[in-house]
């Protein structure tokens, strides 16, 4: 994606959200993608930034390679800021839009950790337009819009008559294995996928959900990780529960009691899509012969149901 970039000031002092920590979580409470960059800097120099506006947009266009980004309405954790004074220089991004509103947050070392939100809700003193800039080049954005999944094929295709192998229940600490017949949740909720997608690049791997039924709260999706299938239950799960329109991805190691944030989605009515760091997840994930339970689970008034659907392997995601 390329866009072209060029400066718009207003009279308007840069907005200024001060933020004593280290590492920081970003809370995305735009519609739009928050694209940003770490500034590293001495208190002189973060000082010309808050009274430069131009400045902040300067740094923008001349750090391109580094600009990460945060889903609409998502969330973007431990961002390292270091231990000196720091600023986390971004810009909104709407499709369809020419500009750009900036933004800067600027980072105190006096604390441990913060979670702040960024909006583009005021009006911005500096834009960026589209002039020669580019956006990165991972094969998918996850920015709720689902064209860029397009030209990617589906790994696993569920038609309508699609039933389950197994489906789970678990009540009161008890798990049984039910008949199909006797689910509460089965096609309500987003618990019966119409179809799979899945792509990897260097640094992510992408997921892609497509539901037959709109996708509410309770909602998880799950994926089971065997490196041996001899072994007995996966010692990883990666789980995306659909608490609200945008989320962490969580991994499950056997053995350890909290789990780990490897990822964020975001989701629409009946689309969910989510990237996983894969430096997040075990270091032979994208070379060894591992394969993927796919399930989806429904949890409501105590009841937890869990559909299995087939099975994958992390060889055929395409690259």
């Amino acid at each position: 994606m390329r866009r072209v970039l060029s400066i718009l000031v207003s009279a308007a002092a840069l907005a200024v959200v001060a933020v004593p920590l280290h590492a920081v979580t970003i809370a995305n409470r735009s519609e739009g993608v928050f694209y940003y960059v770490v500034r590293k800097a001495s208190e002189s120099e973060l000082a010309a930034l808050k009274a430069t506006p131009q400045a902040v947009a300067q740094y923008l266009l001349s750090h391109q390679k580094e600009l990460s980004y945060v889903p609409p309405g998502g969330t973007g954790t431990g961002i390292d800021v270091g231990t000196g004074p720091a600023a986390l220089l971004g810009f909104f991004v709407h499709p369809g839009d020419r500009s750009y509103p900036v933004t800067a947050v600027f980072v105190s070392p006096s604390d441990t950790e913060a979670t702040f939100a960024v909006d583009d809700t005021t009006p911005a003193p500096v834009s960026l337009r589209s002039i020669d800039v580019s956006l990165g080049n991972e094969p998918i954005l996850i920015d709720n819009r689902y064209l860029d999944w397009l030209k990617v094929p589906n790994m696993a295709t569920y038609p309508d008559y699609f039933v389950p192998r197994r489906f789970i229940r678990e009540q009161n600490g008890t798990r049984t294995e039910e008949p199909i017949a006797r689910s509460l949740f089965w096609k309500k909720g987003g618990t019966q996928i119409q179809y799979f997608k899945s792509i990897r690049s260097d640094r992510y791997l992408y997921l892609l959900f497509s539901s037959a039924s709109e996708l509410s709260k309770g909602l998880s999706y799950m994926l089971y990780l065997y490196k041996d299938r001899n072994s007995g239950a996966g010692k990883y799960t990666i789980e995306i529960p659909v608490d609200r329109g945008a989320g962490l991805v969580t991994l499950w190691q056997n053995g350890k009691r909290d789990p780990e944030i490897v990822g964020d989605f975001v989701h629409s009515t009946f689309f969910l899509e989510a990237r996983l760091r894969l430096d997040q997840l075990p270091s032979d994930l994208a070379s060894g012969g591992w394969s993927i339970d796919l399930a989806t689970m429904m949890q409501d008034a105590g009841v937890f149901e869990e559909f299995y659907f087939s099975t994958l392997f992390v060889r055929d995601i395409p690259k």
